[in-house]
């Protein structure tokens, strides 16, 4: 008679480790506050994965009284460096057990907002991730009213206690301005977004542009708002510049994407990148490499940042002692081509 396979459990992996199944259970589930030697957890981890056996997320839910879940809230649409970053979190969080839900919450409209979250909120996700500027510190409060885990952020919130993983804002405007400045540039431009998904980053990059100009003496700064990342917004901004004879020489064009369609409004109005106007970006995104003049940009260590949010929500929403132990995010590398 021919025998079924059966699944591993939680007895074959304590066989095969030498150790009790309650050790198992610890190690497996990160259980805090317990005695366990490294020696032994390594032991265990590798038994497991010789038998390929995984937690079942439900039981650990149950549990922990929250499903196994980690939401991304976001109240933008999906740009190429967000969806990078929930690339990253995604196969991070698959590696240590959880899935990654991505959710929208774009209302202008206080009440639907609100409403929406609540429903968000009252499913007890593990943990949630957002972007400064799409879930409030108010809002963080309802969550924890509501059961959810903790909430991390991405960004620059240095005037509030959340935690979270900084994207080192304030560094990439010093980097692409002193990158114009040794290419002897001394009237800079600063393309700036007036959306509201986009207005919180505006001030720590205009301060590192600022720290940088002011460095090398510098003081001719013209920031030029942009509404959209549309080709027509851009013709408007390039109208703007070839009609003023002491235009910036060099731009920073917030990023990749804006950058984009500023190469094709400037070359319309006979504009040349570099020779007449410098441009750079911000993100490093593959296209870069394929305009004409290629784009130089800032990269920005994405798989890091998203393995350091779901390392930092597993951290907190498994009550771990001590500080989280998180790698220092990589520094903003400048990536110089032909456009500057």
């Amino acid at each position: 008679m021919k025998l079924e396979h059966r699944p591993p459990t939680s007895v074959d992996v304590a066989r095969r480790a030498g150790v009790s199944r309650t050790t198992v259970s610890y190690v497996l589930n990160g259980t805090p506050h317990q005695r366990i030697s490294q020696e032994t957890r390594e032991r265990v981890l590798a038994a497991a994965r010789e038998l390929d056996y995984h937690v079942q997320p439900s039981a650990r839910a149950l549990r922990r009284g929250r499903n196994d879940d980690i939401y991304f809230i976001l109240s933008r649409p999906l740009t190429l460096f967000t969806s990078s970053l929930v690339s990253a979190m995604q196969q991070r969080a698959l590696e240590i057990g959880y899935t990654l839900a991505v959710y929208f919450n774009d209302s202008t409209m206080e009440e639907a907002r609100r409403n929406f979250l609540i429903r968000l909120f009252s499913q007890r996700p593990t943990g949630i991730v957002s972007i400064e500027g799409s879930v409030t510190p108010k809002e963080v409060e309802l969550a924890k009213s509501k059961g959810a885990g903790p909430c991390v952020f991405v960004g620059d919130w240095s005037e509030c206690s959340i935690p979270a993983v900084k994207m080192q804002t304030t560094e990439i405007g010093r980097l692409a301005t002193r990158h114009l400045i040794e290419r002897g540039h001394r009237r800079m431009g600063f393309i700036a977004p007036q959306n509201r998904f986009l207005s919180y980053t505006i001030p720590p990059r205009l301060a590192g542009m600022r720290e940088a100009l002011e460095e090398a003496g510098i003081h001719d700064l013209c920031v030029l708002p942009i509404e959209a990342i549309t080709l027509e917004e851009a013709r408007r901004v390039a109208r703007q510049l070839a009609a003023d004879p002491t235009r910036p020489t060099a731009l920073y064009g917030f990023n990749d994407e804006y950058c984009f369609h500023l190469l094709r409004a400037l070359r319309e109005q006979g504009l040349r990148v570099p020779e007449d106007i410098a441009l750079i970006g911000t993100d490093n995104i593959p296209f870069c490499e394929l305009t004409r003049p290629s784009l130089t940009s800032i990269h920005t260590d994405i798989a890091a940042m998203g393995s350091a949010l779901i390392n930092l929500v597993d951290h907190l929403a498994n009550n771990r002692e001590g500080d989280p132990i998180l790698e220092p995010l990589p520094p903003p590398v400048l990536i110089p081509r032909e456009s500057t």
